[in-house]
């Protein structure tokens, strides 16, 4: 029986809400929404993946020695695009490695295809070399019942290159300047490792050199540190450096605390600028909200029934 408070508050305490279902274990049984990895002739796989390893091997050879010529003391290596079969699963995860320093930079997806981006230390892509010969002997472990092989994660690479500023980019496509020259502030998504200061020092340094602007302020998260840098696309395309030094980039928002903190004469022109701007034949009942995001010469509207 139900009690008096119960009664009361029905929505609060439902009742007869309870069902039963079977038990089924989640990799058995009810098959498999992920697409099956195409296995690889190993052989030719292999020899394929390491020609391609061998030429990101040269161009991290010039990588280091431009890093150290500039006396950078974090992220000297380069950067790793794996790049997946059409349709296929990519294990993104498993190409890092904590201990050697190989970290995981970001996964991106692309139509049907996986693209993560790694950053590699210098003389750490050794590692890729024996996950290579492992996946060609099909090893497995003493007992010879459990494969060691890396068959899943090697036959789903497709390509390896070095990253590139397409690699780096996690916003919108249209968020992208239209012309290369183009000036405007973008956010650098840094990792933070162990020293911060001195991610950010080296940061600050190679981007000067470049001669773009970086931000005051440091936006601070568990793994990651967040900067403004003020420059061109083809300012960044011209700095391997930069873009060796990066986890995403994106396009730099501006929010209403811009707005919200300028002297009330300053607020009063760009309110007036904007009231030049709106369309005068716009039908509905149309706010502009305080939260929402002002972005160059463009607005977004909210429509209130």
């Amino acid at each position: 029986m139900a009690t008096e408070h119960q009664q009361r508050l029905p929505h609060l305490l439902p009742q007869n809400t309870r069902t039963s279902e079977g038990y089924t274990y989640p990799n058995g049984g009810g098959g498999n929404d992920k697409p099956a990895i195409p296995p690889q002739d190993r052989e030719q796989h292999a020899q394929l993946l390491r020609t391609q390893f061998a030429h990101v091997q040269m161009l991290q050879q010039q990588r280091v020695i431009e890093q150290k010529a500039a006396q950078v003391q974090t992220a000297v290596g380069i950067q790793v695009e794996f790049e997946s079969y059409q349709g296929v699963g990519l294990a993104a995860e498993s190409l890092a490695r904590d201990r050697q320093g190989i970290e995981l930079m970001n996964v991106r997806e692309q139509g049907n295809q996986i693209f993560a981006t790694v950053f590699v230390p210098e003389g750490k892509l050794p590692h890729f070399e024996k996950l290579l010969v492992d996946y060609v002997a099909y090893r497995r472990v003493s007992d010879g019942k459990i494969p060691r092989d890396n068959q899943a994660l090697i036959d789903a690479i497709r390509a390896v290159r070095a990253a590139t500023f397409d690699s780096l980019w996690t916003d919108t496509a249209n968020a992208l300047p239209y012309e290369k020259n183009e000036v405007i502030w973008w956010e650098a998504w840094l990792p933070a490792g162990k020293h911060q200061g001195m991610v950010i020092a080296d940061f600050s340094k190679v981007v000067e050199m470049s001669g773009l602007v970086v931000g005051k302020h440091v936006l601070q998260f568990p793994e990651r540190l967040v900067v403004l840098i003020h420059g061109s696309k083809a300012q960044l395309l011209g700095s391997p450096l930069i873009l060796n030094m990066i986890a995403e980039l994106r396009r730099a928002k501006t929010t209403a605390e811009f707005f919200a903190s300028l002297p009330s004469d300053e607020q009063a022109d760009w309110a007036s600028d904007l009231r030049g701007r709106l369309a005068a034949d716009h039908v509905g009942n149309s706010y502009v909200c305080s939260g929402q995001v002002i972005s160059d010469s463009s607005i977004d509207f909210l429509d209130v029934d």
